[in-house]
């Protein structure tokens, strides 16, 4: 479905039940997020899909006008709860920010990894002869209390 099939479709669908000034600030509304989707990279096809039916945000928007909100209000009011349900199911996040998050975690490992490897080479050289040191004093004293 294209974008003029989309507006059209639901001005088609609020045409005769909601006053002429809300169904084309709708339009208006709906028109104005498409064109914003498009400008941040979508195609006007996926934007359209993304919506839905037509007819179906035209239920939700006489629904929401004849709970007593103006028509601006319903359009804006409406179309977020429409659209939350909508985002909840996808998610897209692009390639950049995934490469991105990698590469942190990546260097965070790297600079635990370097940390550790620091402290180690720092503290070798006084543990490993203390160590050897009372494992020879445990030797020696072991067999001594044994007798």
């Amino acid at each position: 479905m294209t974008r003029e099939e989309f507006l059209q479709g639901l001005k088609e669908a609020l045409d005769g039940n909601m006053d002429a000034s809300a169904i084309q600030e709708n339009l208006n509304y709906y028109n104005e997020y498409i064109n914003e989707e498009v400008r941040k990279g979508k195609t006007e096809q996926q934007v359209v899909d993304t919506l839905g039916d037509s007819w179906a945000i035209a239920q939700t928007l006489l629904e929401a006008d004849e709970n007593g909100a103006d028509g601006g209000a319903a359009a804006g009011s409406s179309y977020g709860t429409y659209m939350k349900e909508e985002e909840g199911r996808v998610f897209e996040i692009p390639w950049w920010k995934k490469a991105l998050f990698i590469l942190a975690v990546v260097l965070v490992i790297v600079v635990i990894i370097s940390f550790v490897a620091g402290v180690i080479r720092i503290l070798a050289p006084i543990l490993i002869p203390l160590l050897i040191a009372m494992l020879i004093i445990r030797l020696i004293g072991g067999s001594g209390s044994q007798r």
